[in-house]
């Protein structure tokens, strides 16, 4: 420990926080401070931990705090502490600074609530700057609605908006042109905050004086149209505009800049008028005296007023040297990601990942990936870093050590298939960087005029990452920044070009990405091209002189690709091999001879045209991503496209579509001839005249009409045959056609072989779209036939796993953060076979009780695994962070303690992560037992009505409705159907508290005539057409029940007149009652009827014991830290003993302590019974034979 913290105010604050966090549970303890009011030492609360897992610290404070000893006095204690604390061998970390000698911007960092607190600010990435986020949406037109819990996009009516603006001059219609008005907004939007950083960017290198956002040097839309196309798109020796900004802004070769298909089609931000726009009401302007009292400004001029009122320049650089303190007006790339991905992602049901989640899983990822590469490619055994390291370091003693070390590095391959706004492969890049300076291969990198590169390490820094930020310390220890160099040998140019090359080899080389989004696509791409901006550097000449042009960025757009990352018509797994083996089989089935010439023909061109159309894949798309000339960029492309084309055509050849088709149709045309094509009808109608065109080119295109022997004479025609002709037809051309299918087969040359087979890639991580499985009904087809794990209520998430599964290579790795349920829920069974037959799992972080996304209320959890089948003795990493406080943004491998389970404890049935410990007790309880489900008992849901505005009423009406019949024999049959109902709020533990509430049980199992019932048919037709069961829109659901029924049957509504056990689905733990006088439930309550004793079910399912074992093993829905769901598919799982002759004593004298409880609950449902509840709790232990230690893992 720390000698100048030995003091007695430190023993006391360890007492103290003793206090706080063991009696108190107060688990929200962020700082401890000990001073003398001149020197401060201020300590994170995660250091006394340590204090509270110490078994002699513990043993000192309950001597003390619950008098358990002879002496328990906090002397005592102190001294103790005293004594003991020297031989810790452990550190403490703490921040130490001296009132009066400390500077001021340090003390008010130190003492801001920022630190103290762990509040957020904005310069966090985690957080969304939503003063910024609010305006910008305003000046663009749009505004944010909360539809049923989903966040949509809308336009707003708001006149002089860039919408607005957009609408008039192009002459679109904000509602039914939406698609194409957002489509515009989202690529002005992305290129003019882009030139925010840029602009930044230039004024803290010196580049430029003052800023070129501003009214004077773009005057309109015009100016601002010119800077894009004119200048921005153009090397500087092309420019031939008259804007002075011509000559100061470098070219930078980004596609940012090129037309896009709607530009082309001459709509263009030059066409825009730039009208006054009312301030925003809660505008930044507003805090500024110069605009404190302007009403409007033109819409240019308030869009860059409203931009220069934020600091882009930031980075976490300027906290650290106490350089800003404006957190409201801090505005980072990693916040612009947010806004991104707010702006566009919630469509696609993506939501933006906070830093901490995607830097732990990149983090931890890559560093498994990069030991499996390396040995790998150097057959070494490594099996951590450190080890790795110690043999990097002697590789790295010969001349090309670092070149080879940088070359196996870079030949990483990484996805993210469902890439958002590119989050995940920032950090990654960022995680990369850091990697490669902690293994010490982090390197100057010397490109000579041939493209061959030379290694030099980067020697005298220090690096880290701090919130998805690269900070760099130079050789004197301070932060790297970079200016306009003097020379090329300054140490900031040398870390500026060094950092520039290596992210730039590593998103060539390494990062990929597919969105179904085609925006999501540009920001990820706007996004990896802003990380390499924030290290541009100057180009010297070959005589040392700085030319002023900044280096250009590379096409890295090629890497991140538009489709549907779930569909797909060619599998991973054909070979060049299997494809030749597949055609020669076909030659054995006596195929004819222009079919055999086909068949060979395709042979050749796979045997010795396919390797050479690889090949010229792989340069053309390599030469592309370096190429700056805008015509010979346009060549590559077309290169590409070509080469791809005749890829895939030989695919689409040896398909069984194409075979069926073909067949199909040469027999048809040898048994039926062209009439039977021409004149052929279907169900008494002629064939379509493109369908009848089609049929005829097809048998052209196989030169079926030289080939075949094709009858002249009519020969009549067989519809059912014709039906099978055109459905073979219709799967071909969607199969060729398909422009929703992604084939991942041969998207990215970078992850196949000379032969074109798929290697697959190294690491696939990301975080999948949430959406529900009644939104992907159109996808469900094309999943059934894809996925082995298909289920038709599975979310889509869930395919992602098995698909990410597919695009690794053998022994790849697998990191998703998703929602939680596939471990526990139905639709999850089939991911869960899945994931224990074909994966060895690394690692499962339950986020349980954490909220990771702000806009989902989704439980989610982390899991990675390696694509390989896994053995017996398998292990993997179970951690459940339930301290992390997102608000402190602290790194989440500081809250992980990772426990190793057997991979083989986990089942298909549920997914639950228990020790040894756990799962010895929870075999205990199981063998004692018997599983509810096997007991003689009847779980219902409570009633569903459909609306239960009209058919749950209060006594009030009730009584009203009775007044209104018009005898006592109609007053007595109404009060009969009219009956007292709980819903899953009122009830309580033991008891519940009834809100005067009752149901009108017109149920369909009844067969009810509503005219014996005038006055609640009247009742009811006052809710009509709202209770009609149509299915129209504004009525209940489509059911065959009559228009005053509830909507479900309830065929078991004599089981609401029994004794019974009463529950809600969802509760703060377990809330059972008992219930004989005939209470009927709502449905957010179950019911439980039972021939055995209901009091002594009620004790057990009351229980601690079975509350443990409901929550730890059932796999039922646990919501956050508290809240159960008490789904009937786990609670039947509970094991509960039968009453024996040999238990019997002790289950009688359970039910004896429930029937007190269930007194005095009658006389007061308040009445406190936690003395009763603690006998029965005892009583369970022993029905159970539980020893001490076992009692002290369910009370903990």
């Amino acid at each position: 420990m720390v000698e100048n913290l030995e003091s007695k105010a430190f023993y006391e604050s360890i007492l103290y926080f003793l206090r706080e966090y063991k009696t108190h549970n107060n688990n929200d303890i962020k700082h401890i401070i000990l001073t003398n009011t001149r020197d401060f030492y201020l300590i994170d609360a995660r250091e006394y931990l340590i204090f509270a897992k110490d078994k002699t610290i513990l043993k000192a404070f309950d001597n003390c705090d619950k008098n358990q000893g002879t002496d328990t006095s906090t002397s005592k204690f102190y001294a103790t502490l005293k004594d003991y604390l020297p031989s810790l061998n452990s550190t403490l970390k703490f921040t130490h600074f001296h009132i009066q000698t400390t500077p001021l911007p340090l003390l008010y960092q130190a003492l801001s609530p920022q630190v103290l607190l762990k509040q957020k600010n904005c310069i966090d990435a985690n957080t969304l700057n939503q003063s910024f986020y609010d305006e910008l949406l305003y000046i663009l037109g749009l505004k944010e609605i909360d539809q049923k819990g989903k966040i949509l996009i809308l336009p707003t009516t708001e006149q002089n908006t860039l919408l607005d603006s957009i609408c008039n001059k192009l002459g679109l219609d904000r509602d039914k042109d939406f698609e194409t008005i957002f489509s515009l907004l989202t690529t002005w939007n992305n290129r003019i905050l882009f030139l925010r950083l840029l602009e930044s960017m230039l004024l803290s290198f010196k580049h430029i004086k003052k800023p070129f956002l501003d009214i004077d040097t773009l005057q309109n839309f015009t100016d601002l149209n010119t800077l894009f196309f004119d200048i921005l798109a153009l090397k500087k020796e092309k420019r031939k505009t008259d804007l002075k900004l011509k000559d100061s802004i470098p070219y930078l070769n980004s596609s940012l800049f090129d037309k896009t298909e709607l530009e082309k089609q001459n709509k263009e931000i030059s066409k825009l008028d730039s009208n006054h726009l009312a301030i925003f009401k809660h505008s930044i302007l507003k805090k500024d005296k110069d605009y404190k009292d302007t009403q409007s400004l033109p819409l240019l001029e308030y869009l860059f007023k409203f931009l220069h009122a934020y600091d882009f320049t930031t980075t976490p650089k300027d906290i650290i040297d106490h350089i800003k303190t404006n957190h409201d007006k801090l505005i980072n790339a990693a916040v612009l990601g947010l806004v991104f991905e707010k702006l566009n992602g919630y469509k696609e049901g993506s939501f933006y990942t906070p830093s901490f989640i995607t830097s732990y899983m990149c983090k931890e990822s890559l560093e498994k990936v990069v030991i499996e590469k390396f040995n790998e490619r150097k057959s070494w055994e490594c099996d951590s870093l450190e080890s790795l390291a110690q043999k990097l370091d002697k590789l790295t003693d010969s001349k090309d050590g670092y070149k080879e070390a940088n070359a196996i590095f870079d030949s990483i391959k990484v996805c993210d298939p469902a890439v958002g706004s590119g989050h995940f492969l920032v950090s990654m890049l960022n995680a990369m960087i850091e990697l490669k300076f902690r293994l010490k291969i982090l390197c100057e990198i010397h490109i000579d005029d041939n493209g061959e590169r030379d290694y030099k390490r980067l020697k005298d820094i220090r690096l880290r990452l701090e919130n998805d930020e690269i900070l760099i310390q130079d050789s004197n220890n301070t932060l790297h920044t970079y200016q306009t160099p003097a020379h090329e040998n300054l140490e900031s140019h040398i870390i500026q070009k060094a950092l520039f090359h290596n992210k730039r080899i590593l998103i060539e080389s390494c990062l990929f990405g597919v969105d179904i989004n085609p925006n999501s696509c540009e920001i990820t791409k706007l996004r990896l091209w802003i990380e390499l901006l924030k290290y541009s550097f100057y180009i010297f000449d070959s005589n040392g002189k700085n030319t002023g042009d900044l280096e250009t960025l590379p096409n890295i757009d090629i890497n991140i690709k538009c489709g549907n990352s779930l569909v797909s018509n060619i599998a991973l797994d054909m070979t060049k091999e299997s494809l030749e083996k597949d055609l020669k089989n076909r030659l054995n089935d006596n195929a004819t001879l222009e079919s055999a010439n086909e068949i060979l023909s395709t042979i050749n061109d796979i045997q010795n045209k396919l390797p050479h159309t690889i090949q010229d894949y792989k340069d053309a798309v390599s030469a592309y991503k370096n190429e700056t000339n805008a015509e010979l960029k346009s060549l590559h492309k077309q290169k590409i496209h070509t080469t791809q084309s005749f890829i895939i055509a030989i695919f689409h050849k040896t398909s069984k579509a194409y075979q069926n088709f073909k067949n199909a149709l040469s027999s048809y045309l040898q048994r039926y001839g062209y009439n039977g094509i021409d004149n052929a009808t279907l169900q008494n109608e002629s064939l379509d005249s493109a369908l009848i065109k089609s049929l005829n080119d097809y048998t052209i295109n196989f030169n079926f009409h030289k080939s075949l022997d094709i009858p002249k004479e009519p020969q009549g025609f067989v519809e059912k045959e014709l039906i099978t002709l055109i459905e073979s037809m219709r799967e071909y051309e969607n199969l060729i056609n398909d422009t929703n299918a992604f084939e991942w087969r041969f998207a990215f040359p970078e992850v196949l072989d000379s032969n074109g087979d798929f290697l697959g890639f190294d690491l696939v991580i990301g975080n999948p779209p949430y959406i529900r499985q009644e939104e992907i009904k159109h996808l469900k087809p094309q999943l059934q036939k894809a996925f082995r794990i298909y289920k038709g209520t599975s979310d889509i998430y869930t395919y992602f796993y098995e698909q990410g599964h597919k695009i690794l290579k053998h022994n790849g790795i697998l990191s998703f953060i998703t929602s939680n349920k596939y471990c526990r829920a139905g639709y999850g069974e089939p991911l869960r076979e899945f994931l224990l037959e074909a994966t060895a799992l690394l690692y499962y972080i339950e986020l349980n009780g954490i909220k990771v996304f702000d806009s989902a209320s989704v439980d989610t959890s982390i899991l990675s695994f390696i694509k390989t089948t896994p053995d017996s003795t398998h292990t993997f990493d179970f951690a459940h962070p339930k301290d992390y406080d997102t608000k402190a943004n602290a790194p989440l491998q500081e809250y992980i303690t990772p426990q190793s389970l057997l991979q083989s404890s986990l089942t298909k049935e549920s997914f639950i992560f228990q020790d040894s410990t756990n799962a010895a007790l929870k075999a205990k309880i199981e063998a004692i037992g018997t599983p509810l489900k096997e007991w003689d008992i009847s779980i219902n849901y409570g009633i569903k009505t459909g609306y239960n505005e009209a058919f749950i009423i209060d006594s009030a009406k009730r009584d009203e409705i009775l007044r209104n019949c018009v005898s006592e024999n109609e007053r007595q049959r109404t009060s009969e159907l009219i009956k007292p109902i709980l819903r899953g709020r009122d009830i309580k533990r033991y008891s519940y508290e009834w809100a005067g509430l009752w149901i009108i049980g017109t149920f369909p199992a009844l067969k009810l005539n509503i005219d014996d019932y005038p006055a609640l048919r009247n009742y009811l037709e006052s809710y009509r057409p709202r209770i009609d069961q149509s299915g129209e829109k504004g009525c209940r659901k489509k059911t065959s029940n009559k228009w005053f029924e509830t909507q479900d049957n309830i065929a078991y509504y004599q089981e609401f007149e029994k004794e019974k056990i009463v529950y809600p689905e969802t509760s703060q733990g377990a809330y059972f009652m008992y219930d004989n006088q005939k209470i009927y439930a709502e449905k957010t309550a179950f019911i439980i009827t039972t021939n055995s004793n209901p009091k002594f079910l009620l004790a057990l399912l009351n229980s601690k014991a079975l509350t443990f074992y409901y929550k730890k093993f059932c796999g039922g829905c646990i919501l956050g830290n508290t809240a159960y769901q008490y789904n009937k598919h786990a609670l039947e799982r509970l094991p509960i003993p039968q009453i024996t002759e040999s238990n019997k004593p002790l289950c009688d004298e359970i039910i004896k302590c429930v029937d007190k409880i269930l007194e005095s609950k009658a006389k007061d449902s308040t009445l406190d019974t936690k003395e009763l509840e603690s006998q029965i709790d005892s009583l369970v232990y022993k029905l159970y034979n539980l020893t001490n230690d076992e009692i002290e893992i369910i009370e903990k």
